[in-house]
């Protein structure tokens, strides 16, 4: 005599209602770690140019304790106003040449990077978005510290997004209310200088990074 057997059947996958529950389970986290993933690649990219703006530095006070001013591969002093590639470029053709710096300035945010040596403004000039004026403590009794020397090494960010530029301005110049934004997406104190406000592409401008005066 035959026996059936009631074993219960394997099943042959999952139900509609297991799904929907996997996949409310694989969106809420997502939705809760994706900020935290894309928040640390945007400082990964920071850093990186951090660690570029402290070795270019580097090689720039070594060349400047040489010559006691910026210029040229062969120690001669510059002329900025002839706009040689010496002062647009001056990491690449001064500082690299000489072995003063490993690399050039490279920087994972913004879409160029640029060490530039430039006249100084005079001592009551205001800093703005691209001035080389720098009120470096935030003391708007003085309002350029860089006034009264020869030039100005900067580096000048391109087309910089405003967030990355929030965040190298905690890197360099620290949390303090003294050196942060006086206005959304305006940043005129420290040594990270940026204006947005009047950018035709929002959310994006350049970037101004001082580095050292003579």
């Amino acid at each position: 005599m035959k026996t059936t057997s009631t074993a219960p059947r394997p099943r042959a996958g999952f139900t509609l209602v297991e799904l929907i529950g996997v996949l409310a389970i694989v969106a809420t986290l997502a939705s809760l770690l994706l900020p935290q993933v894309l928040g640390s690649i945007s400082r990964s990219r920071v850093m990186d140019t951090v660690g570029c703006y402290h070795s270019i530095k580097a090689g720039a006070i070594t060349y400047a304790y040489r010559h006691g001013y910026f210029g040229d591969e062969l120690g001669r002093p510059l002329d900025v106003t002839l706009s040689t590639n010496q002062a647009t470029a001056w990491d690449r053709e001064v500082l690299l040449k000489l072995k003063l710096i490993d690399e050039v300035f490279r920087s994972r945010i913004g879409t160029s990077a640029h060490v530039q040596v430039r006249n100084t403004a005079p001592a009551a000039s205001a800093p703005d978005g691209t001035n080389p004026a720098y009120n470096l403590a935030g003391d708007a009794s003085n309002p350029n510290q860089a006034a009264g020397a020869r030039h100005v090494l900067e580096v000048r960010l391109t087309d910089v997004l405003i967030e990355d530029a929030r965040e190298l301005n905690r890197s360099l110049d620290g949390e303090g209310n003294s050196l942060g934004e006086t206005a959304p997406g305006t940043d005129l104190r420290g040594r990270v200088k940026y204006d947005f406000s009047g950018n035709e592409s929002p959310g994006f401008g350049d970037v101004y990074l001082y580095l050292t005066h003579l």
